[in-house]
């Protein structure tokens, strides 16, 4: 899947290039004119059973995962990156990624992205520190894939993942591994994708429907893996749906792969909206250029 790839190019470079160069061409580049409480600690779950079946491990796990809410999340590969994840409604992720080699932050909370500006950007648009992306708002080059986005981290949502996978793969248990230190087991699903996404409760139809168009592009089965620790906790995650283009043979292989690593289980901070003094609004930006 191509969740993070679209965070980091797709919408920063069509979105904002995009409309960047609109402003110019409009205006010369004229500008227009976080309080969070830390999350609970989850409870610890009892250590896992060693004879637990796969399906009963995943979803044993997924009501853990459900309960923390939150985690850091540390993402390796090629689109490698680090941030706080809280799946939680509204959901907020807040990332930190390398871009064609600089740093680029993004901060997505409800359907809302935010951008963090560079220097460039700063000054273009009076001091500000976030551009605002709002898919509802009016028309955004590039909107599309702001809402295919915002559908899409559902993939990284550890409970939803793990209780789909329960209920609709065929599970194998790959065996015990050792992830940074912690004893874990490995487990693989493999799953059509339309019954993956038929699996996924909690969704609206529309995200669903969205989900299903963007998983079909990596083929028609998804492939997951899964390694879980004694408490029952995801350690991290990996698998086709997590790398674009790259299909099962990059999920069988940590090598190069997409992994997500979960870590601090519900002592986040969830991430919240930056304060409006901060934000430049793009749909605002265009509608004042004439170009919404």
């Amino acid at each position: 899947m191509r969740t993070l790839r679209i965070a980091s190019a797709v919408v920063v470079s069509t979105v904002l290039v995009g409309a960047l160069s609109a402003c110019n061409s409009k205006s010369g580049g004229d500008s227009a004119g976080a309080a969070s409480g830390a999350a609970s600690t989850a409870a610890s779950a009892p250590a896992a059973k060693k004879d637990l079946d796969p399906k009963e491990a995943l979803a044993a796990s997924a009501a853990v995962m459900e309960k923390a809410g939150n985690a850091k999340l540390t993402i390796t590969g090629d689109d490698g990156g680090t941030g706080v994840f809280s799946w939680k409604a509204p959901q907020a992720l807040e990332l930190s990624v390398k871009d064609e080699g600089k740093d680029m932050k993004m901060l997505f909370v409800g359907d809302v992205m935010y951008v963090g500006a560079d220097a460039e950007m700063a000054a273009a648009f009076g001091g500000k520190k976030w551009m605002k992306l709002d898919p509802k708002a009016g028309a955004i080059p590039g909107a599309e894939d702001l809402n295919a986005f915002g559908s899409m981290l559902q993939l990284l949502n550890p409970a939803v993942e793990l209780a789909a996978n329960a209920q609709a793969g065929k599970l194998t248990k790959v065996g015990p591994e050792k992830i940074d230190g912690v004893d874990t087991v490995h487990y693989k699903s493999t799953v059509a994708g339309k019954d993956l996404v038929a699996a996924m409760t909690g969704l609206t139809p529309e995200v669903k429907a969205t989900l299903l168009k963007e998983i079909a592009k990596e083929g028609a089965d998804s492939s997951m893996d899964f390694w879980i620790n004694e408490k029952a906790e995801l350690v991290q995650m990996g698998g086709t749906d997590l790398n674009p283009g790259k299909g099962a043979a990059a999920a069988a292989s940590t090598a190069g792969a997409t992994i997500l690593k979960y870590t601090e289980l519900g002592k986040a901070t969830a991430p919240t909206a930056p304060p409006a003094a901060d934000v430049a609004d793009m749909s605002e930006l265009l509608k004042s250029l004439g170009t919404s």
